[in-house]
């Protein structure tokens, strides 16, 4: 079909099959896995399977990450005061793990199948640690604490605690208050100063990267890990300083602080303005969400208060 470049057949394929998979993004890994077992199992394959792919940890640098992954977009929402509150269940339990213990597995699984140490095909879980293995609400709080120390560039308004609601409904009144809403009403004085208009658009942005990753923020996962370990054992002392699959001293309060040092959306000189004016700019912004916010609730209580008064009349 894909040969073919039938999308019809494609799309009922996909309809078929994708009610039983949280996304599209874990559907394809799964039929990826599947055609390596079915047409390479004959051949020397190892299959790395990374839970949640955070910045690196050691090497090259500490801190470095890639710009483009989802969680990574949400944590940049969130630290920028972008995002304010998220539907998810604030016990569940994220699974991070280090870019460059990633790589190692990689190295280190294609080596060990290569030199027939292990049978093929390999399959290892690439997974977290118990320090890495933590709960939303304490990412939430390390995001907090990041922002607090190291201020984020091009921030929207000033960060606030996020507030993380798990009945959907309970989430869609509260979403529209404090994303909807303000957004609305900036994107109209923008569009009276004849300004393009973004703030709802990207909000709308973020509720479909949250839609993807939503299964993943209600449901824990335990990851058998013996192939890993087992990976692990096979590295020589001499190469552990540079080659290691042992990050049990991560955590992810320490990688998330090691973000300024090599990630390059802490690069000041992309913002068009100073530290300083950034901070204003933050508080400025608070003071309008927050007066937007204040005005509808007036409005609101005045038509309650109306409606009562007619009903008592």
């Amino acid at each position: 079909m894909l040969r073919n470049g039938d999308n019809e057949k494609l799309r009922e394929l996909v309809v078929h099959c994708k009610p039983d998979w949280p996304n599209l993004y874990s559907f394809s890994k799964c039929l990826a896995e599947n055609v390596i077992m079915d047409t390479a199992s004959d051949l020397p394959v190892a299959i790395v399977r990374p839970s949640i792919v955070f910045s690196t940890w050691k090497h090259p640098i500490p801190g470095y990450v890639e710009e483009n992954s989802g969680l990574l977009a949400v944590t940049l929402g969130i630290g920028k005061g972008f995002i304010k509150v998220v539907n998810a269940d604030s016990n569940c339990k994220l699974n991070f793990v280090p870019a460059d213990i990633v790589a190692n597995a990689h190295v280190l699984a294609a080596w060990c199948v290569g030199t027939k140490r292990c049978t093929s095909p390999l399959i290892a879980n690439c997974t977290a640690t118990e320090n890495l293995h933590i709960k939303i609400y304490e990412y939430a709080e390390s995001i907090y604490q990041l922002v607090q120390t190291f201020p984020l560039p091009q921030s929207f308004a000033k960060h606030t605690n996020l507030i993380i609601v798990p009945c959907k409904y309970l989430y869609y009144i509260t979403a529209a208050f404090y994303h909807h809403l303000p957004a609305f009403v900036l994107d109209g004085v923008l569009r009276i100063l004849r300004k393009k208009p973004r703030i709802y658009s990207l909000y709308r942005f973020f509720d479909t990267v949250m839609s993807a990753m939503k299964f993943f923020w209600f449901h824990s996962f335990e990851f058998e890990k013996n192939n890993f370990e087992h990976l692990d054992k096979l590295i020589h002392p001499e190469d552990r300083k540079d080659l290691t699959l042992d990050f049990r001293d991560a955590t992810f309060l320490g990688m998330a602080l090691s973000l300024p040092k090599g990630s390059s959306f802490y690069n000041w000189k992309l913002d068009k303005k100073s530290q300083w004016e950034r901070q204003r700019t933050k508080l400025r912004r608070h003071i309008q969400i927050s007066c937007i916010q204040g005005i509808f609730l007036i409005i609101c209580f005045l038509l309650i208060y109306w409606v009562i008064s007619s009903i008592i009349r």
